[in-house]
């Protein structure tokens, strides 16, 4: 019996950060956070900090809001993608 499928979505915010969530129907409230990225605060760069649903989180910087776009994706989709095949184990178990 599969469940219903995780998705993702990366918003920006009013201060131009944009920030990744991933949802699922189980989740009824608030989609969780997996990321967000930033302007370093020298201008030059973008601070991209990623974390998964255990609270594990690397940091790193981005050449460009691009390339912090694409750090953004790739990880929120993997997550969701994670977090999917694990409900979707359990309700299987």
């Amino acid at each position: 019996m599969p469940t219903a499928e995780s998705t993702y979505q990366i918003n920006e915010r009013e201060d131009g950060a944009l920030v990744a969530t991933v949802e699922r129907p189980e989740w009824p409230e608030v989609p969780r956070q997996v990321g967000v990225a930033m302007p370093h605060p020298s201008g030059e760069r973008w601070l991209v900090i990623v974390w998964d649903e255990n609270a594990g989180s690397a940091d790193f910087l981005a050449e460009d809001r691009a390339a912090a776009l694409q750090v953004l994706d790739f990880h929120a989709a993997l997550v969701a993608r994670l977090v999917e095949a694990r409900e979707n184990a359990a309700v299987s178990a």
